[in-house]
């Protein structure tokens, strides 16, 4: 049994903790996202929705997008009509890898 706390919302940039698995994210410009190491933790799985028109990026080229052929820095698609927008990533051991985007 997981013990995980409830989403929880970000308004500017922020570290992922140990604690918290699903984050929103209400931003007035793109919200910059440093992820734990994915050696770390093989196996965890992140949630990131914005709540409003902008991007959720990483602090660092660590995201492998749902096409497979790069490393990437968004987690999450930014721009107008872009609120709703969310990603699930897991980490291989390696590297964060986007398995599942939802474009609103």
């Amino acid at each position: 049994l997981l013990n995980r706390m409830d989403p929880i919302t970000k308004t500017a940039d922020f570290t992922v903790s140990d604690i918290y698995d699903i984050y929103n994210v209400l931003g007035t410009a793109t919200v910059t996202v440093t992820l734990p190491a994915a050696a770390s933790y093989s196996g965890r799985v992140l949630h990131f929705k914005t709540l409003a028109n902008f991007a959720i990026q990483a602090s660092a080229a660590v995201v492998i997008p749902n096409n497979g052929t790069a490393v990437g820095q968004p987690i999450v698609a930014g721009g107008a009509g872009s609120a709703g927008n969310s990603t699930t990533i897991v980490s291989n051991g390696v590297s964060w890898i986007a398995v599942r985007t939802s474009v609103m």
